[in-house]
Protein backbone atom coordinates (compact mmCIF):
# COMPACT_ATOMS: atom_id res chain seq x y z
CA UNK A 1 0.00 0.00 0.00
CA UNK A 2 1.52 3.14 -0.86
CA UNK A 3 1.50 6.03 1.53
CA UNK A 4 -1.06 8.45 -0.13
CA UNK A 5 -3.62 5.48 -0.57
CA UNK A 6 -2.92 4.65 3.49
CA UNK A 7 -3.44 8.39 4.30
CA UNK A 8 -6.48 8.22 2.05
CA UNK A 9 -8.10 5.19 3.38
CA UNK A 10 -7.07 4.87 6.91
CA UNK A 11 -10.16 5.34 9.26
CA UNK A 12 -10.81 4.59 12.98
CA UNK A 13 -12.16 1.63 13.19
CA UNK A 14 -14.46 0.96 16.79
CA UNK A 15 -15.05 -2.65 16.86
CA UNK A 16 -11.97 -4.24 16.78
CA UNK A 17 -11.20 -7.95 17.01
CA UNK A 18 -8.38 -10.70 16.87
CA UNK A 19 -5.60 -10.81 15.53
CA UNK A 20 -3.45 -8.32 16.27
CA UNK A 21 0.15 -7.58 16.12
CA UNK A 22 2.48 -9.20 18.27
CA UNK A 23 4.87 -7.55 20.47
CA UNK A 24 7.74 -8.42 17.63
CA UNK A 25 5.39 -6.66 14.83
CA UNK A 26 4.60 -4.35 16.94
CA UNK A 27 8.45 -3.03 17.81
CA UNK A 28 8.96 -3.40 14.21
CA UNK A 29 6.35 -0.88 13.41
CA UNK A 30 7.15 1.43 16.29
CA UNK A 31 10.87 1.34 15.03
CA UNK A 32 9.43 2.51 11.18
CA UNK A 33 7.45 4.70 12.71
CA UNK A 34 9.91 6.33 15.12
CA UNK A 35 11.75 8.23 11.55
CA UNK A 36 8.88 10.65 12.19
CA UNK A 37 10.30 14.35 12.64
CA UNK A 38 11.57 14.52 15.70
CA UNK A 39 13.66 17.53 16.62
CA UNK A 40 16.64 16.58 18.72
CA UNK A 41 15.89 12.93 18.28
CA UNK A 42 14.69 12.70 21.57
CA UNK A 43 12.01 9.89 21.43
CA UNK A 44 10.43 11.90 23.70
CA UNK A 45 7.91 8.69 24.42
CA UNK A 46 7.21 4.84 25.40
CA UNK A 47 4.79 2.40 24.92
CA UNK A 48 2.95 0.09 27.33
CA UNK A 49 1.57 -2.74 25.51
CA UNK A 50 -1.47 -4.21 27.68
CA UNK A 51 -3.51 -7.60 26.27
CA UNK A 52 -5.61 -10.44 28.45
CA UNK A 53 -5.44 -9.54 32.11
CA UNK A 54 -3.55 -6.29 31.71
CA UNK A 55 -6.55 -4.96 29.65
CA UNK A 56 -8.87 -5.75 32.58
CA UNK A 57 -6.36 -4.65 35.47
CA UNK A 58 -6.39 -1.51 33.36
CA UNK A 59 -10.00 -1.51 33.76
CA UNK A 60 -10.22 -1.89 37.04
CA UNK A 61 -7.98 1.35 38.01
CA UNK A 62 -10.33 3.58 35.45
CA UNK A 63 -13.58 2.02 37.09
CA UNK A 64 -12.17 3.69 40.34
CA UNK A 65 -12.49 6.94 39.47
CA UNK A 66 -15.95 6.52 38.79
CA UNK A 67 -19.27 6.67 39.85
CA UNK A 68 -20.62 3.37 41.23
CA UNK A 69 -23.18 3.29 38.96
CA UNK A 70 -20.69 3.33 36.18
CA UNK A 71 -18.02 1.22 37.33
CA UNK A 72 -18.95 -1.64 34.92
CA UNK A 73 -19.53 0.25 32.00
CA UNK A 74 -16.11 2.03 32.22
CA UNK A 75 -14.39 -1.34 33.09
CA UNK A 76 -15.72 -2.68 30.13
CA UNK A 77 -13.85 0.04 27.75
CA UNK A 78 -10.57 -1.63 27.84
CA UNK A 79 -12.10 -5.03 26.56
CA UNK A 80 -12.88 -3.33 23.20
CA UNK A 81 -10.12 -4.31 21.42
CA UNK A 82 -7.15 -7.31 21.86
CA UNK A 83 -4.27 -5.04 22.09
CA UNK A 84 -4.17 -1.81 24.09
CA UNK A 85 -0.72 0.60 23.33
CA UNK A 86 -0.35 3.50 26.22
CA UNK A 87 1.09 6.33 24.77
CA UNK A 88 3.11 8.10 27.77
CA UNK A 89 5.10 11.37 26.85
CA UNK A 90 8.21 11.41 28.77
CA UNK A 91 9.63 14.98 27.12
CA UNK A 92 13.53 15.57 28.06
CA UNK A 93 13.77 18.81 30.78
CA UNK A 94 15.75 21.35 30.60
CA UNK A 95 15.86 20.67 26.98
CA UNK A 96 16.71 23.11 24.09
CA UNK A 97 14.12 21.73 22.35
CA UNK A 98 10.83 22.86 24.05
CA UNK A 99 8.23 20.66 25.29
CA UNK A 100 5.65 21.69 22.85
CA UNK A 101 7.88 20.64 19.74
CA UNK A 102 8.88 16.68 21.51
CA UNK A 103 4.96 16.68 22.16
CA UNK A 104 4.20 16.96 18.24
CA UNK A 105 7.14 14.44 17.90
CA UNK A 106 5.07 12.07 20.27
CA UNK A 107 1.78 12.53 18.05
CA UNK A 108 3.91 12.43 14.41
CA UNK A 109 4.96 8.85 15.65
CA UNK A 110 1.64 7.40 16.82
CA UNK A 111 0.07 8.71 13.88
CA UNK A 112 2.71 7.13 11.64
CA UNK A 113 2.53 4.01 13.46
CA UNK A 114 -1.78 4.09 13.03
CA UNK A 115 -0.75 4.49 9.13
CA UNK A 116 1.48 1.38 9.39
CA UNK A 117 -0.64 -0.87 11.22
CA UNK A 118 -3.44 0.09 8.35
CA UNK A 119 -1.07 -1.03 5.74
CA UNK A 120 -0.55 -3.97 7.17
CA UNK A 121 -3.93 -4.66 7.41
CA UNK A 122 -4.95 -3.80 11.07
CA UNK A 123 -7.25 -1.16 12.21
CA UNK A 124 -6.98 1.22 15.27
CA UNK A 125 -8.91 3.77 17.36
CA UNK A 126 -7.51 6.42 19.39
CA UNK A 127 -8.94 6.97 22.57
CA UNK A 128 -8.06 9.99 25.40
CA UNK A 129 -10.59 11.88 27.55
CA UNK A 130 -10.35 12.19 31.62
CA UNK A 131 -8.98 8.67 31.77
CA UNK A 132 -5.58 9.83 30.91
CA UNK A 133 -5.68 11.45 34.61
CA UNK A 134 -6.27 8.48 36.50
CA UNK A 135 -4.38 8.14 39.43
CA UNK A 136 -4.50 4.46 39.68
CA UNK A 137 -3.64 3.84 36.18
CA UNK A 138 -0.85 6.02 35.92
CA UNK A 139 0.24 4.22 39.14
CA UNK A 140 -0.74 0.66 37.42
CA UNK A 141 1.48 1.85 34.09
CA UNK A 142 4.30 3.11 36.69
CA UNK A 143 4.64 6.39 35.34
CA UNK A 144 6.88 9.06 36.39
CA UNK A 145 5.77 12.61 37.68
CA UNK A 146 7.33 14.24 34.54
CA UNK A 147 6.10 11.65 32.12
CA UNK A 148 1.97 12.66 30.97
CA UNK A 149 -0.32 9.74 29.65
CA UNK A 150 -1.83 10.95 26.30
CA UNK A 151 -3.77 7.97 25.37
CA UNK A 152 -4.60 4.78 24.33
CA UNK A 153 -3.89 2.97 20.66
CA UNK A 154 -6.61 0.21 20.54
CA UNK A 155 -5.64 -1.50 17.86
CA UNK A 156 -6.82 -5.53 16.39
CA UNK A 157 -8.55 -6.65 13.21
CA UNK A 158 -11.37 -4.43 12.07
CA UNK A 159 -15.07 -6.81 12.63
CA UNK A 160 -16.85 -5.96 9.60
CA UNK A 161 -14.50 -4.87 7.16
CA UNK A 162 -16.22 -1.96 4.80
CA UNK A 163 -18.37 -1.26 7.43
CA UNK A 164 -17.25 2.46 7.81
CA UNK A 165 -16.16 4.29 4.93
CA UNK A 166 -13.20 6.80 5.47
CA UNK A 167 -14.21 10.65 5.26
CA UNK A 168 -13.59 12.41 1.68
CA UNK A 169 -10.94 14.95 2.09
CA UNK A 170 -11.58 17.95 4.06
CA UNK A 171 -11.93 21.35 2.29
CA UNK A 172 -9.13 22.72 3.36
CA UNK A 173 -8.75 26.20 1.02
CA UNK A 174 -9.15 28.90 3.71
CA UNK A 175 -6.29 27.54 5.40
CA UNK A 176 -3.64 28.08 2.80
CA UNK A 177 -2.44 30.90 2.52
CA UNK A 178 0.26 31.79 -1.02
CA UNK A 179 2.53 34.58 -0.19
CA UNK A 180 1.61 37.39 -2.56
CA UNK A 181 -1.42 39.04 -3.74
CA UNK A 182 -4.53 37.72 -1.77
CA UNK A 183 -7.05 35.77 -3.99
CA UNK A 184 -10.62 34.57 -3.46
CA UNK A 185 -9.82 31.13 -2.63
CA UNK A 186 -13.08 30.10 -5.42
CA UNK A 187 -12.93 32.34 -8.42
CA UNK A 188 -9.00 33.29 -8.09
CA UNK A 189 -9.30 36.39 -8.87
CA UNK A 190 -7.11 39.70 -6.67
CA UNK A 191 -8.58 40.39 -3.56
CA UNK A 192 -7.65 42.84 -0.35
CA UNK A 193 -6.66 40.28 2.45
CA UNK A 194 -9.34 42.34 4.86
CA UNK A 195 -12.11 41.07 2.44
CA UNK A 196 -13.06 37.79 3.31
CA UNK A 197 -16.56 36.06 3.82
CA UNK A 198 -19.45 37.84 4.80
CA UNK A 199 -22.26 35.72 6.43
CA UNK A 200 -25.26 36.87 4.90
CA UNK A 201 -27.82 34.49 6.12
CA UNK A 202 -28.28 31.50 8.58
CA UNK A 203 -31.36 29.80 9.53
CA UNK A 204 -31.81 25.94 10.49
CA UNK A 205 -33.43 22.87 8.89
CA UNK A 206 -33.54 19.62 9.17
CA UNK A 207 -30.19 19.15 7.35
CA UNK A 208 -28.69 21.61 10.01
CA UNK A 209 -27.78 24.82 10.51
CA UNK A 210 -27.33 26.04 7.10
CA UNK A 211 -25.57 29.28 6.20
CA UNK A 212 -24.80 31.23 2.94
CA UNK A 213 -21.91 33.76 2.73
CA UNK A 214 -20.45 35.91 -0.16
CA UNK A 215 -17.04 37.75 -1.37
CA UNK A 216 -16.70 41.40 -2.42
CA UNK A 217 -16.38 39.58 -5.58
CA UNK A 218 -19.63 37.84 -5.84
CA UNK A 219 -18.46 34.58 -4.81
CA UNK A 220 -21.09 32.34 -2.63
CA UNK A 221 -20.22 29.98 -0.57
CA UNK A 222 -23.18 27.44 1.40
CA UNK A 223 -22.28 25.96 5.00
CA UNK A 224 -24.22 23.13 7.00
CA UNK A 225 -23.43 23.32 10.69
CA UNK A 226 -19.95 26.05 10.16
CA UNK A 227 -18.71 22.93 7.40
CA UNK A 228 -18.59 24.37 3.58
CA UNK A 229 -20.62 22.06 1.55
CA UNK A 230 -20.71 23.98 -1.65
CA UNK A 231 -19.01 27.48 -3.04
CA UNK A 232 -19.31 28.92 -6.60
CA UNK A 233 -18.65 32.17 -8.90
CA UNK A 234 -21.63 33.37 -10.35
CA UNK A 235 -19.27 34.57 -12.99
CA UNK A 236 -18.07 31.15 -14.30
CA UNK A 237 -19.85 28.48 -15.82
CA UNK A 238 -20.85 25.32 -14.40
CA UNK A 239 -22.79 24.07 -11.10
CA UNK A 240 -21.14 24.94 -7.70
CA UNK A 241 -17.75 23.37 -6.34
CA UNK A 242 -18.75 20.84 -4.04
CA UNK A 243 -17.17 19.59 -0.92
CA UNK A 244 -16.74 16.68 0.73
CA UNK A 245 -18.36 17.13 4.22
CA UNK A 246 -16.01 15.42 7.25
CA UNK A 247 -16.77 13.98 10.70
Amino acid sequence: MDVTTAIATRRSVHRLIEPAPDDREVTELVRLAAAAPDHGLLRPWRWVLLRGTGREELGACLAADAPPERRAQVSAKTSRAPLLATLVFAPAPDHRVPEWEQLIAAGLMAYSLMLLLHARGYASVWRTGPHTESGPARRMLGLQDTERLLGWLYIGTEERPGAARPPGPPDVSGRILSFGPARCPVCRRPAPPDHGWTLRSRHRTSEGLIGYSTRPCGCVSIAVDDRVIASFSPAKQGPPRAHHRTR
